[in-house]
């Protein structure tokens, strides 16, 4: 086969053609790749905020309860340091605050006052 400068040049093009062609479906692939790289990122770190947000505001409610549930032992002359405290006292509150909103309703007294009441009344044992 005789090489002349235009078959040459018809040569050199298919194979720039070719390349072009094998490096834009690399280009492609690794932009895809990319996009779902992304994705799965931003899920995961959407995930971990979610459990982390979560906790927090877990750790912040448990937190608020148990200074109101140690605030009010305290006021009734007991003490809710004990470890082994705190779940007894846990479901008292729910009881607490159903009285203290009966109390409430019935007497017009606000249910911020009838709530300490009966937590202290239930937690001095009387």
């Amino acid at each position: 086969m005789s090489h002349t400068p235009l078959a040459d040049g018809l040569s050199r093009r298919k194979a720039y053609r070719a390349m072009s062609v094998i490096v834009g479906g690399v280009g492609i692939a690794i932009t895809i790749y990319g996009f779902v790289a992304s994705a799965v990122a931003a899920i995961v770190i959407g995930l971990v905020l979610f459990v982390v947000v979560g906790f927090a505001f877990h750790v912040a409610a448990n937190v608020t309860m148990n200074n109101a549930i140690s605030r009010a032992a305290e006021a009734a002359g007991g003490s809710a340091h004990g470890a082994e405290y705190i779940p007894a006292i846990h479901g008292l509150h729910i009881d607490a605050f159903q009285q203290a909103r009966l109390k409430s309703a019935m007497s017009g007294q606000p249910i911020d006052d009838a709530f300490r009441f009966e937590m202290a009344r239930l937690t001095s044992g009387g």
